[in-house]
């Protein structure tokens, strides 16, 4: 979601980069959050000053230059992804008092905003913005003031107390020179300390080229950061707080776009070595076991735990779903639910220790209500684990132990290489709690030996591309469309529903194939074409017999099918072949090519309509508001 760096320094350092350059580099980091406008505040002369864009970040460069803010040491940074408020100028961050003597960037939502705005206004306040986070800076200067100016640090505790909901903030006061003042509730943020240099941000990576060196803020921590020094205290309490340095474990990766146009497709076509990465070294194919050391500290509770609750939001969610039926394929002996945060939440009374496992998943580790999903559990004494790819999130750090995706950072908003990543964990997670209870050694090493070969069934399909391409020009002109699959297959038509409308904004309806009569077959028409997950799978038949259905009513059809598959070519438009699996080899990993092949589909539909491909309107990287 938004992005927040800040940054502070005594001197500028030997390369000449000011906090300008710094907080810059900060917001391209930033930038796969996605975002809608950006804005930077700095310090100069007794004064703040600040530069606003409804454009990318680097359309702020020519307003910083011209004004002559180049060279200083101290501001604020934001990327801001709307929630109350338009896309405009005066709703983007920072945000300042009246008179501009302080400014702030924020991150979250305020759930009291409007009993604050209406306070505030009686005041004699006004109001610039149609934000929540206007009410924040009014707040802390109303508090401020009333206190004869002498506390900056204590007004914000204060103020703080009475903002209902979650918030990351970083402030600058033109009486306070090389000064930031930083809190968070409910959404992160982290301390960069460097030599001569602090810094402030939602997400390390934003200073990580700088430093390696830590803090994390707790919730209700509020922190006042300098040059040399930060001081942590609790809004709650007013006491100052000890939170522990640590050095970053952040891998460097490669994230230039080379010769792919879009982030988006590099990452789709980058899926077979990122496959590879994630089952590196976690299994032994002559024993058909999986060796995940994430989990080795809960193998017990593992072992004897009753009930499996696998919990995402979006495409960790369909993930999470597909999980299910791999659970149920390769650790049938546990009962495995899956819901989505909400659902989860509402179900929560149910849960009991000691018999059920919690296992969140969340490409980010900062998904907002997935982190309440997993501080209910972890309150009722439940084991939580982690499915994550960032090492340094959120939820990597607050869960019990997890398993790390290890694909390095996701670029294009819309998640491709993670969801495959997901899917591979959770087998090899599947495969670890199924073999210490009663799976077969030759199933394990059958499915060991078919994951090994996913990364070439992947290249296989990513070979069709420009058969693909030609397919996604021809049913862009559509807006909307069916997505059917049965089994695993539902969720995959699901998150393939997913991607086209994220990328594209074609309304996808997904539906399991039996579903379609119930209803559904009212929409088929010329102009509603229908996407068909029809694999030489156990739901052959059923697929054959729904696709006769539609063609019988004149709805085109674009059918995914086992390669070489006459019968559904005969009777379709169109069709995509995947890899036929090999003898023996079970039916699931049918889920990797597929959603390969539907994600390029999704990303040249949006191509063809003209679409922001990495950066889909509306849409965030990191959901870090529930």
């Amino acid at each position: 979601m938004c992005g927040i760096i800040g940054y502070v320094t005594g001197a500028l350092d030997a390369s000449g980069e000011s906090a300008v350059h710094k907080l810059l580099y900060g917001l391209e980091q930033l930038r796969s959050r996605g975002y809608d406008s950006a804005g930077i505040a700095v310090q100069e002369h007794g004064a703040l000053y600040r530069v606003r864009t409804t454009g990318d970040v680097q359309s702020l460069v020519p307003g910083l230059e011209v004004n002559g803010f180049m060279q200083s040491r101290c501001g604020i940074a934001h990327t801001r992804w709307a929630t109350h408020g338009g896309r405009t100028v005066e709703n983007a961050h920072p945000h300042s008092d009246k008179d501009e003597r302080s400014m702030l960037v924020h991150n979250g939502v305020v759930d009291n905003y409007l009993a604050l705005k209406k306070e505030l206004e009686a005041g004699g306040y006004e109001f610039a913005s149609q934000t929540d986070t206007e009410s924040i800076i009014l707040l802390i200067r109303d508090v401020y003031e009333k206190s004869g100016k002498k506390n900056l640090f204590q007004a914000t505790k204060e103020a703080l107390k009475r903002v209902e909901g979650t918030f990351a903030i970083a402030l600058i006061h033109a009486d306070y020179p090389d000064t930031i003042i930083a809190a968070r509730r409910g959404s992160p943020l982290v301390i960069g300390v460097g030599n001569g240099e602090q810094y402030v941000a939602s997400e390390a990576y934003a200073f990580a080229k700088y430093t390696q060196t830590v803090v994390y803020l707790d919730d209700n921590d509020v922190a006042l950061i300098r040059p040399n020094e930060h001081v942590i205290e609790s809004i709650e309490h007013s006491r100052r707080v000890i939170r522990e340095q640590r050095t970053l474990q952040l891998a460097t990766y490669n994230v230039e776009l080379g010769a792919y146009p879009k982030h988006t497709l590099r990452e789709i076509h980058r899926q077979p070595q990122a496959i590879v990465d994630a089952i590196r070294g976690r299994y032994v194919r002559e024993d058909g076991r999986a060796h995940l050391g994430g989990l080795h500290s809960s193998s017990d509770a593992l072992y004897e735990a009753e009930r499996v609750y696998l919990v995402g939001a979006g495409t960790a969610g369909h993930a999470a779903e597909v999980g299910q039926w791999i659970f149920d394929r390769f650790a049938p002996s546990k009962d495995v639910q899956t819901y989505t945060p909400d659902e989860f939440l509402d179900r929560s009374l149910k849960l009991l220790p000691g018999r059920d496992v919690v296992f969140v998943i969340s490409q980010s580790g900062e998904t907002a209500d997935t982190l309440k999903t997993l501080g209910e559990a972890q309150s009722r004494g439940v084991l939580a684990l982690g499915i994550v790819n960032a090492v340094e999130s959120s939820i990597a750090r607050a869960t019990n132990a997890g398993v790390y995706l290890r694909i390095g950072p996701e670029i294009g908003v819309a998640s491709t290489g993670a969801f495959t990543a997901q899917l591979a964990v959770l087998l090899l997670t599947a495969l670890y709690i199924g073999r210490r209870h009663d799976l077969h050694r030759d199933i394990g090493i059958a499915a060991i030996e078919a994951l090994e070969r996913v990364p070439e069934r992947i290249d296989w399909v990513l070979r069709l591309e420009e058969e693909i391409r030609a397919l996604a020009y021809k049913y862009a002109t559509f807006n909307g469309c069916f997505f059917l699959g049965r089994g695993y297959n539902k969720p995959l038509a699901k998150e393939g529903a997913l991607k086209l409308l994220e990328l594209s904004y074609v309304q996808a309806q997904p539906l399991s194939l039996k579903e379609m009569k119930h209803g559904f077959i009212a929409r088929v028409s010329k102009e509603f074409p229908a996407i068909v997950l029809a694999p030489q799978d156990v739901y052959y038949k059923d697929a054959l017999n729904n696709i006769q259905e539609l063609v019988s009513r004149e709805c085109p059809v674009l059918a995914l099918v086992t390669e070489g598959d006459r019968d559904v070519r005969d009777m379709v438009s169109d069709v995509i072949e995947i890899p036929a699996l090999i003898a023996g080899e079970d039916q699931l990993f049918n889920i990797f090519p597929e959603a390969v092949a539907m994600q390029l589909f999704a990303y040249y539909t949006a191509e063809a309509r003209g679409c922001d491909i990495d950066k889909p309107r509306h849409l965030a990287k990191s959901v870090t508001v529930g």
